[in-house]
């Protein structure tokens, strides 16, 4: 018989604590200093991280650890590099798009100064 997962809501609820521990950290306490000044950002939310990755560590990958980093690799590396790739596309066509249109705001502002210096010329 195939025995169900249980999830471990207490474990989610560390994963969360530590993801805003990250996060508040980035942001300089995140508008809260409470936290900040009894377990300091920068060292305790990689220990959380570290301690909840360990506890779900298997030793059935120690038996094939080929097959196991392959797995890691197809469903860790490949996804990362992938998104990696779309999101750095994406910053490229939104810096060239904004580029084009200062270009192009400068372009037609030079346009407006020739047409009044035409008008101005022609006026004299």
């Amino acid at each position: 018989m195939e025995q169900e997962k249980q999830t471990d809501y207490r474990f989610k609820i560390l994963y969360a604590v530590g993801i805003i521990m990250v996060v508040a950290g980035h942001c300089n306490g995140g508008g809260f200093s409470l936290l900040s000044d009894w377990f300091p950002y920068g060292g305790f939310h990689l220990a959380l991280f570290v301690f909840c990755s360990g506890y779900f560590y298997s030793a059935k990958a120690e038996k094939d650890l080929l097959k196991h980093t392959a797995k890691n690799i197809r469903s860790l590396i490949v996804p990362l590099y992938v998104y990696n790739l779309i999101y750095g596309l994406l910053v490229i066509l939104l810096k060239n798009k904004r580029r084009l249109r200062r270009e192009a705001r400068a372009l037609k502002k030079q346009q407006t100064n020739d047409d009044l210096n035409n008008i101005n010329t022609k006026e004299t």
